[in-house]
Parts: structure tokens; C-alpha cells; sequence
């Protein structure tokens, strides 16, 4: 489970996004409609990503969000693990 704010949601659209490049080469055609509408939600909420054309577009600023989400999801896991080593410690 993820405990920081927002960051479950953005992770959803990475993987979306991510499955879309990586199955699809970020063609739009090519992506299932029922994930192509979740990530034109995405679009018409966040505005950094793009379902114009016959690509998946993304902007710098959708990466750096990204990679923000992974990273504080990542700080969080570390940090619950090092609290679960901590009480297995004291007892």
C-alpha cells in the first residue's frame, strides 16, 4: 500500500503509459481502447501527455513527474521496511 498522497494515481498512469510504449510502441492505434480512454483521462486532467496524432507524446515535465512518483513511492517502501527492521530489532 501506498501512503504519500497522489503518488498511487501517478504510478496508474505510468504504467499505463509504459505499457502503452512498451506493447504498443506508443502507437495509438494500437493500444486497447479501454486503456487508450484511462490515459486520454489522463490527458484531459494533467495536459503533459498527448493522444493527438498516431503517437503517445509525452512532455519532459510528465517524465520528471514520473520519476518523481517512483521515487517517493521507493523512499516510502525503504522507509517501512527499515521500521519493520527496527521493531524486529527491539524485540
Amino acid at each position: 500500500m501506498i501512503i504519500k498522497d497522489g503518488v498511487k494515481e501517478r504510478l496508474d498512469i505510468l504504467v499505463l503509459v509504459r505499457n502503452a510504449v512498451a506493447h504498443s510502441n506508443g502507437r495509438i492505434e494500437l493500444v486497447p481502447e479501454d486503456r487508450l480512454k484511462k490515459i486520454q483521462n489522463a490527458e484531459k486532467l494533467r495536459g503533459d501527455l498527448s493522444t493527438d496524432g498516431k503517437y503517445l507524446n509525452f512532455t519532459g515535465a510528465f517524465i520528471e513527474d514520473m520519476a518523481d512518483a517512483v521515487k517517493t513511492a521507493l523512499e516510502d517502501l525503504l522507509e517501512r521496511v527499515k521500521q519493520i527492521g527496527d521493531q524486529t530489532v527491539s524485540n
